[in-house]
Formats: C-alpha cells, structure tokens, sequence
C-alpha cells in the first residue's frame, strides 16, 4: 500500500482567509480587522466581531459565490513540498471542510496551482450548519481512520486535538487561530512555522 500523506486544503494549500477578509475590505461586521485579528476561524466565535451564526454564514457565502475564489492564492512553499513527497512516491489526499457545491471552483484552484499533485480531495460539508454540534457524518478523524492515516498538516486546533487524541501525528501550521498552541503541549501535535519546516 502506498504511504499517503493527509493534508488540509483551507490556510495549509491555499489562503482563503486572506482572500475573505479582501473581498470584504478588511471589514466585519462594519469593524476593521486584519488577519492577526481572527482568533477563530469560526468569525462567530469571536466575541468582538458581534456576529451570530446566520451572519458568520452569509459572509462566507457572499466570498465564496464569487468570481473571487478563482484569485486565492497558495501557501508558500506547499507546491514544492507536495513535488517532493510526490517524487518520493507518496501518495497525496486532501480532506476539507469544505462543502461540495465547492467542488468546481476547488478542482479548478488545485489544477491551477497544483497540478497532477493531489489524487483526491473528501469534502466534510463542515460549514453547512454551524449551529450543529455534530455538522457532518464524518469527521477528519472518522476518515483518517477509515483510511489508516497516519500524518495529517492542519491548522484548525479542533481537528488537530481530535486527531492527535486519536494518535494521528499532526503538523499545525502557525496561524493567529491556533496561537494558543505551543509545542509540548501534546505529543502528537508539532507546530510549525511555515509548509517548508514540515520534515516529511
């Protein structure tokens, strides 16, 4: 079986939150903010942006039925690190959040700016229903261990706790959403800086 390497698609290949907080003039709610300033990536969660759910929903609606999903751009370094583990012969998957009304537009990024790297990308539809306490069927756990993953790159805290509990390694990326995290706080979760600190 070939070794395969499970990999966000959201803040870990592309930089959607950039890209959100652009297309909204760098306005929430009708408060300025910048990217340091989104503690959750749930924009709800945060207690000063005074949103509730239906308007958390509508903002990302408004982005991501636009013609300005084709123009977000990759994470640094993460085409060249997928070559690698390519090269190496390891297999490459992508499990998202994302929903799959977001497949057309989500294929057309990959193809754009990393061709022939990812063989398939697991849509979670995690966003669908933010009130839900249980949004989807599966979780990210529920499919790495449907599939015997055993390495994840993530920057979603929730999901890496729930994985690295579940003794999937987990790489975090560092971003202002997971600030709270620092290395040794878990065993299984190793936070790093950048795509090109990743060893493996």
């Amino acid at each position: 079986m070939k070794e395969t390497r499970w990999i966000d698609l959201d803040e870990v290949l592309f930089e959607t939150m950039n890209s959100l907080l652009d297309f909204h003039n760098n306005q929430i709610n009708n408060i300025s903010v910048t990217r340091n300033d989104i503690t959750d990536y749930h924009l709800h969660k945060i207690q000063r942006l005074g949103l509730d759910i239906p308007s958390n929903i509508q903002i990302w609606d408004t982005f991501q039925t636009s013609k300005k999903v084709h123009d977000i751009k990759p994470v640094k370094w993460a085409k060249e690190k997928l070559e690698k583990l390519k090269a190496q012969g390891k297999g490459l998957i992508s499990i998202t959040g994302r929903s799959a009304i977001q497949k057309s537009w989500t294929y057309k990024g990959l193809e754009n700016h990393y061709p022939g790297l990812i063989s398939e990308v697991i849509f979670l539809n995690a966003y669908a229903d933010l009130s839900s306490s249980k949004i989807t069927e599966k979780t990210k756990w529920d499919i790495c261990k449907e599939f015997w993953a055993t390495i994840m790159v993530e920057d979603d805290m929730h999901y890496a706790q729930e994985l690295a509990d579940n003794w999937i390694k987990v790489y975090l990326l560092d971003k202002p959403w997971n600030a709270q995290y620092q290395n040794g706080m878990h065993q299984n979760i190793i936070k790093v800086s950048g795509r090109d600190k990743i060893p493996v």
